[in-house]
């Protein structure tokens, strides 16, 4: 509770997704690409699934486990590449 988020829609999909056919694209980058406005996505969007918590000693960098990473885990796991790799 308190952490820094991105708002989903019906618990779902990010706020800031729009589909091309079946993929997901992110409509801050989309806007960004093209000069439409000057300031990229936040850090914590080009980590995700990776999120950082902050405890009092040390910071814990974890993989938030969604189903709609599974296609990703699964190519990763084809190509033997771990998730910690990858990100």
């Amino acid at each position: 509770m308190g952490d820094r988020e991105t708002p989903l829609t019906d618990e779902k999909d990010c706020a800031y997704v729009i589909f091309d056919v079946k993929t997901a694209l992110c409509v801050i980058e989309q806007a960004y690409n093209p000069g439409i406005i000057d300031w990229k996505k936040p850090v914590s969007c080009h980590l995700f699934p990776i999120r950082v918590k902050n405890f009092t000693e040390f910071a814990a960098v974890n993989y938030d486990k969604w189903d709609i990473c599974d296609d990703a885990c699964s190519l990763g796991k084809e190509l033997e590449v771990p998730v910690c790799e990858f990100v």
